[in-house]
């Protein structure tokens, strides 16, 4: 209709005549116009999430508890157990070590085949995540404290989430970059923001007791490091499939090609295995998957770590993510009743200079080199526990220093942490 309008608006034009009411203009397509409407409005949210605005229900506003006053203070008891589950499920980063093994063994399972990672390309993606976490509090920090605990926290979860899981699928694939995307990339964000947001909540509930709030919240990061050991090799255990058993290695010919590998020679018996790749496992590395010394095909069983990875990413997202949405602030100037700041503090007040100038003065520098150095012996002996006791000493003392045992030492590590 419109069209036709058009059409005689222009042959009267090219005949010299003016048609006294001009055609409408063609109006915009409906698709156009939501597509318009629907980039509007996501750019809209993209600005307000930047803001910690959107979503409402995790905004910082929304996290406000009015209802705690000056008089009833104590019910801010209350705020304190969400913030420590999202510690408790960030703690399992610490447990790195119990990964190592089964990730070094994921393709032989008994022991190591020669397309294995070694355990000198995996443990730096612990150091990897430990430096994120810094470099996540370093430049998100602003916006953690600006988001509020609920948004940053459920930030949070989801990359813990993720990066379990992507820790699963590198396993599966055996893929060395996505286990550092996983476990050092997506681990490190959350380590940064799992581990900041709930301190700085509870701090804000307890300006009477500072060291006890923040005591009593990194001790929970603390038990999630001495419960996790349990709940991995339990996840390991239930996931785990024995590798195919050929033979004693006297009994089996093998040969071995120019990449390191072993593999079954032309000459053997069984004709149908001949070419496949095996492992040799002592009677110490069998030992720790409850098996006999001998030959053991490749590719035929798993360590459980790839599921393993995923479940815990699941169990620990979804904790974290659920705790964080009832983590608490208290409105803006909120003191306990009979809280008198100490004016001649300078804990907590402005000392008129930028970020710029505190980072150059020198107590500035002394705190980051003792932080730093507490931190480089700390988490060396953290991410590397459960392979330096099976290492040092399960040779040494073989029936004491079983799995069960160093599994038992990563928890006694964990637990020092939460005491401390």
């Amino acid at each position: 209709m419109l069209a036709a309008r058009r059409l005689r608006h222009l042959n009267a034009l090219s005949a010299g005549r003016v048609l006294s009411t001009p055609p409408s203009p063609l109006p915009s397509p409906p698709a156009f116009r939501r597509g318009i409407h629907a980039s509007g409005a996501a750019s809209g949210k993209w600005e307000d999430f930047k803001e910690g605005k959107w979503p409402k229900v995790l905004s910082l506003e929304a996290a406000i508890n009015h209802d705690i006053t000056e008089e009833n203070y104590k019910e801010r008891w209350k705020v304190v157990p969400p913030a420590n589950l999202v510690q408790v499920s960030a703690g399992g980063i610490y447990c790195f070590s119990m990964w190592t093994i089964p990730m070094t063994t994921a393709l032989g399972v008994v022991a190591p085949a020669a397309a294995d990672w070694s355990v000198a390309s995996v443990l730096p993606a612990f150091s990897a995540a430990a430096i994120g976490m810094g470099v996540t509090a370093m430049t998100l920090g602003g916006w953690i404290e600006k988001s509020g605990p609920r948004l940053a926290g459920v930030v949070g979860a989801v990359c813990w989430g993720t990066g379990l899981a992507t820790c699963g699928l590198a396993v599966e694939t055996h893929s060395l970059p996505l286990l550092y995307a996983g476990y050092s990339a997506l681990g490190g964000v959350a380590w940064g923001m799992l581990y900041l947001s709930p301190v700085d909540s509870i701090m804000k509930w307890f300006p009477d007791r500072r060291g006890l709030a923040t005591g009593i919240t990194l001790s929970a990061f603390g038990i999630g490091a001495t419960i996790s050991p349990t709940i991995i090799q339990s996840l390991l255990d239930l996931y785990s499939v024995a590798p195919e058993f050929v033979g004693p290695a006297a009994e089996v010919a093998l040969e071995t090609l120019a990449d390191g590998s072993q593999v079954i020679a032309p000459g053997a018996s069984d004709g149908g295995l001949v070419g496949r790749e095996v492992v040799v496992a002592t009677a110490a590395q069998a030992a720790k998957s409850g098996l006999g010394e001998g030959v053991y095909l490749v590719g035929t069983g798993s360590t459980g770590a790839g599921p393993a990875f995923a479940t815990l990413g699941a169990m620990y997202g979804t904790t974290a993510a659920v705790a964080s949405r009832y983590c608490q602030l208290p409105p803006d100037g909120w003191k306990p009743k009979g809280f008198i700041s100490d004016e001649t503090s300078t804990a907590g007040l402005s000392m008129g200079l930028t970020k710029s100038q505190a980072m150059g003065t020198t107590s500035s520098k002394l705190l980051w080199l003792s932080v730093f150095g507490q931190a480089t012996g700390g988490l060396a002996l953290i991410s590397s526990s459960k392979i330096m006791m099976a290492d040092i000493w399960a040779t040494q003392l073989p029936d004491l220093v079983t799995p069960a045992f160093a599994t038992t030492y990563v928890t006694v590590v964990g637990a020092a942490t939460a005491g401390g």
